[in-house]
């Protein structure tokens, strides 16, 4: 392995979250791309090809609109749950871990991207929306970005295990990398870049975004290869009940429906 780290009996209850950090800064140089999973989170080799393909189209993107901090492609949690299986009859019915995933109104919500893909489709545009809730317990940079956001001060948490300006706890901050990255908090509990490009929209909770579709009759849906499963047992599970929460389907082209 590239590096182990342990704790003591003294240590903060954070300090696991963070002890990635000595390790990757150390192998900066050493490989090519990083990922950081909480322990219950599965990452597939076609969801980092499908999150390499995005962060590429996204990168475009930035370099298009230098006057705003960086977009990334995100992901979101999901469960099996059920005997249920899905519409093409192989999976088990998924459902997402935030229940406000399915809150989202696709035609007015206004963190939204679109950008250019394969040429010589119809319709070339990759679309990309802002979740009111990005948490996935997982991140994946490349080198050139890790090495930049070693250098930025969210690489390093305060004596508490906390980050400026940033509302989540040390553990979701640690598992949310340079998300927080150029976001300040407005009124009311709302965060927005302190400046916006004209055409993307007002408000976006972080940086990190996830592809969705437009398919004729079907309404929006998520892209299921931006899904990670979370691999818990029912009496575990993340999914409050009393609150409802969205399922989840696997359809054709690795899209995932919210019903």
């Amino acid at each position: 392995p590239a590096g182990i780290r342990t704790g003591s009996l003294g240590s903060p209850d954070y300090a696991l979250a963070w002890a990635h950090r000595d390790v990757m800064e150390q192998n900066a140089s050493a490989y090519n791309f990083f990922v950081y999973l909480e322990d219950d989170i599965e990452l597939t080799w076609p969801k980092l090809v499908g999150w390499w393909h995005d962060e590429q189209l996204l990168q475009l993107f930035n370099k298009r609109h230098p006057e705003q901090p960086p977009m990334h492609r995100g992901f979101f949690e999901y469960e099996h749950r059920g005997k249920g299986v899905s519409e093409d009859g192989e999976l088990p019915l998924m459902v997402t871990v935030d229940p406000g995933a399915c809150k989202v109104n696709f035609t007015a919500h206004k963190c939204r991207i679109a950008v250019r893909s394969i040429e010589g489709e119809k319709d070339n545009r990759r679309r990309f929306i802002g979740l009111p809730n990005p948490r996935s317990g997982s991140w994946v940079m490349d080198q050139a970005r890790l090495q930049r956001f070693i250098k930025s001060a969210h690489w390093r948490p305060q004596a508490d295990g906390q980050l400026a300006g940033v509302p989540w706890d040390a553990r979701a901050t640690a598992a949310a990398a340079d998300a927080w990255m150029g976001f300040t908090q407005q009124t009311r509990g709302a965060w927005r870049f302190p400046t916006y490009p004209v055409g993307l929209g007002t408000h976006c909770v972080n940086a990190m975004v996830v592809p969705y579709h437009t398919p004729r009759k079907k309404g929006h849906l998520l892209d299921a290869i931006a899904g990670l499963h979370h691999m818990i047992t029912a009496k575990q599970s993340k999914v409050n009940k009393s609150k409802g929460h969205c399922m989840v389907r696997n359809v054709p082209a690795n899209q995932a429906a919210l019903v």
